[in-house]
């Protein structure tokens, strides 16, 4: 690659910068997630182009043998709370790396001598498949083809073309074994809609304090036929604090948007506004014929620019059906005459029946809507 990018132009020229983390990481429907990751991903945006540093699991899981390394230092990184000791894989030879034979007597001149993997078949350059088989032996060996990948490919860097540029896209590589949902018997259970089942499973369950188990029992809480709201929140917050990337997981960001359903629930909505991903469930939320669920729902969408989206005049009509407060009512009637809905006549005319007192502050308001509705002065 060195030696393509001195006679490559500029807008051709490839960099490969690889970050590398160990530790214990949660795969839930496709995404993976862990301090881990966020942590790698915090290191790949410090490491220069052209090298390769990992942290300090990376260096004690290895066999430090095999590859030399360099200590960079520590690092202290947003939402880590532990600085990070940082190494990278130094410039120069082991006895697991020798330089190439068509190197040449300008082997000096290339980034880490020239050097390349003693098993390089020079006439095939390195796959990326080549890569990912080996990643199950080890770091050190992850490391080493790594390098090799960067820098130690004397013959054939030119023809690795779409390869090199996936690589070069490579921003962090994370290597953990990826457990199975612990929660699975919970989430059964509340599939089956056995939700005591599932308070029960939870609340024995070895994990529960840990921040999926409490975003877990949340769910649960939020799932009972009195669901118990504010203890949800409590624990759902607490989670996410511990671990944000629990924001990203479907079931979780539904229970935080049902969390919604009480006058100020300011802190839900501020969690809820760093995910876009909770747009669907908003949207599901916003039709919903609790008052303060809907509202609260509605403002979120307005704040993440989907006010477009919403259906205001079934929302309003919701309002006219069910708010036990005749100013709310109110209110809605005269939105709904601005909104010229004729969804809403139904309501209206069945709103114009309550009782005398339940439309005490009406006045002529409901006539006045649906004739406005109608289009007649």
């Amino acid at each position: 690659m060195h030696r393509n990018n001195l006679e490559a132009g500029e807008s051709q020229k490839m960099q490969v910068r690889v970050a590398v983390n160990v530790g214990e990481v949660r795969l839930s429907r496709g995404d993976v997630f862990g301090e881990p990751v966020n942590v790698a991903s915090r290191l790949e945006s410090i490491t220069p182009a052209g090298e390769i540093w990992f942290t300090e699991a990376t260096y004690l899981a290895m066999t430090r043998s095999e590859v030399p390394a360099e200590k960079v230092g520590e690092h202290t990184f947003k939402g880590i709370d532990e600085p990070v000791v940082v190494w990278r894989v130094a410039k120069g030879s082991s006895h697991r790396l020798e330089a190439s034979g068509d190197a040449g007597q300008d082997a000096a001149a290339l980034p880490y001598g020239g050097l390349g993997l003693q098993r390089y078949e020079a006439s095939r350059g390195i796959r990326l498949s080549k890569i990912a088989s080996n990643i199950a032996n080890g770091p050190a060996r992850l490391l080493e083809l790594a390098r090799a990948a960067a820098y130690g490919i004397p013959a054939g860097a030119r023809k690795l073309g779409v390869a090199f540029a996936v690589i070069a896209g490579l921003v962090a590589v994370i290597l953990a074994a990826w457990p199975r949902d612990m929660f699975a018997d919970v989430w059964q259970a509340l599939d089956e809609k056995h939700t005591r089942r599932a308070l029960r499973l939870i609340r024995n369950h070895p994990k529960r304090f840990t921040p999926e188990g409490m975003a877990v029992e949340a769910v649960v809480l939020l799932g009972l036929p009195k669901p118990r709201i504010e203890k949800a929140r409590v624990l759902l917050e607490e989670a996410i604090r511990q671990e944000p990337d629990l924001l990203d997981e479907e079931r979780f960001l539904r229970g935080l948007v049902l969390c919604l359903d009480q006058p100020e629930p300011q802190r839900a909505m501020e969690l809820l506004a760093r995910s876009r991903r909770a747009i669907p469930a908003l949207l599901e939320a916003s039709r919903s014929e609790r008052y303060w669920l809907r509202w609260n729902s509605i403002k979120l969408l307005e704040r993440f620019g989907m006010l477009d989206k919403v259906d205001l005049g079934l929302a309003y009509i919701m309002d006219l059906e069910y708010a036990g407060s005749c100013s709310t009512r109110k209110r809605a009637a005269r939105e709904l005459a601005k909104l010229k809905d004729k969804r809403a006549l139904p309501a209206l005319r069945k709103a114009q029946q309550r009782s005398f007192f339940e439309n005490l502050c009406m006045g002529d308001t409901l006539e006045e809507s649906i004739r406005a509705i109608e289009g007649k002065k």
